[in-house]
């Protein structure tokens, strides 16, 4: 089987859920002998035409399996739906480079908006190999936390629609994210739902037992959607009431944004894998108070490690909240501050009984020797059928 996989970048040069998924979902494709031919671009100023084909993050089978184009992103002006116009402009350009050797894959697999113009030559007849799309989280189609991001959503929709309506195959993570597939109009015979997954290398056999004084974590960049606004004024309230507790913020936090006490400690971009997983056990929680989100990596690394989850009910979220912490359905600093106040003043055992539900879950459902079983399984229907 020979894969084109397109996207925006892939970790640890560009972060990002869809980026690690990338990363991922490349390696475990060829670390089962399918052949990828993978592009991406990245975010730093560089001129290496090699990076991700070295044996710091891929092994020797991986390298063998993997085709790595390091693509150029254009940057055109800052016009409003600047974004959409420089991913079209992107794809356009992969497949400029592509389309004589095109017939020789036999399914393409494109990130986000990558995929657009081969969705495009698709539709007129021009290519004929499947197109599976995912946008992990269809954010634009979620709700917006606010009127700056309610306006950008609105220019993605359009796209975005035209793309899952016209792909062969549009990607659900799960949960709410297959239900805006179908509200889309995308028939459920044309959805994959597909989990994303962690490396066994994340699980541990038990939870490290719970600190007295309850350690919480957040990790991921600054983004409006992901309601740290909401979780400062909570933790304002929390530090006002005399509540004993820690917070540990993994990720680049603007200054302005940060609060200024012993109670919290900010690290900054941390990309190494052993030195978030050094922060993160030694905490009890990790909060995910998101105003939308498709499936964040985040929330199962924290599960493997056997932390509860504290995250709100959008996107997939739901999946991964089972018995294991608390889902919140809506995001405000009022019900964040009670749960977090919950989650400090509950008992050891309870705490416990959902940080063993973490693990347990992941190890069922979320290791990416599964989900890869699972990815090969639709794939190879999907051959058959368009065959």
């Amino acid at each position: 089987m020979r894969i084109l996989l397109l996207t925006d970048g892939i970790y640890p040069y560009t972060m990002g859920g869809m980026q690690k998924h990338s990363y991922y979902l490349a390696k475990y494709l060829a670390q089962n002998n399918v052949n990828v031919t993978l592009f991406h671009c990245t975010d730093f100023n560089s001129t290496l035409k090699d990076q991700g084909s070295d044996l710091n993050h891929f092994n020797e089978l991986e390298l063998k399996n993997i085709d790595f184009r390091l693509h150029d992103f254009p940057k055109l002006d800052r016009f409003p739906g600047h974004y959409v116009r420089e991913n079209k402009a992107y794809s356009k350009s992969i497949y400029q480079e592509i389309k004589d050797s095109i017939d020789c894959y036999d399914l393409i697999y494109a990130q986000g908006f990558t995929g657009w113009q081969f969705i495009k030559e698709r539709k007129s007849g021009t290519i004929n190999i499947p197109v599976v799309i995912n946008f992990h989280g269809y954010e634009m189609f979620q709700k917006a936390p606010s009127i700056g991001a309610r306006l950008q959503y609105i220019l993605l929709k359009h796209t975005a629609k035209w793309m899952s309506l016209n792909a062969d195959f549009a990607t659900s993570l799960g949960g709410k994210l297959t239900t805006i597939l179908q509200d889309l109009g995308v028939p459920n015979a044309r959805i994959l739902v597909t989990p994303i997954g962690v490396e066994s290398s994340w699980l541990k056999k038990n939870p490290t037992p719970s600190n007295e004084i309850r350690k919480f974590v957040f990790i991921g960049r600054y983004e409006r959607r992901k309601g740290i606004e909401e979780l400062n004024k909570s933790l304002r309230q929390l530090i006002d009431k005399g509540i004993d507790f820690e917070f540990h913020f993994i990720g680049p936090i603007p200054k302005e944004k940060k609060l200024v006490t012993p109670q919290i400690t900010y690290y900054g971009k941390i990309v190494t894998q052993a030195e978030i997983q050094r922060i993160v056990k030694q905490c009890d929680v990790l909060v995910c108070p998101s105003h939308s989100e498709g499936m964040p990596t985040v929330i199962l690394e924290a599960m493997a490690i056997g932390l509860a989850i504290i995250a709100t009910n959008v996107g997939a979220v739901k999946e991964q909240i089972k018995g294991n912490g608390w889902l919140l359905e809506s995001i405000s600093s009022a019900n964040l501050s009670e749960v977090l106040i919950e989650c400090c003043q509950c008992e050891e055992t309870q705490l416990s009984d959902f940080k063993k539900a973490s693990i347990k879950l992941v190890s069922e459902r979320f290791l990416w020797n599964k989900t890869i079983e699972l990815t090969l399984k639709q794939f190879s229907k999907i051959l058959k059928k368009t065959t």
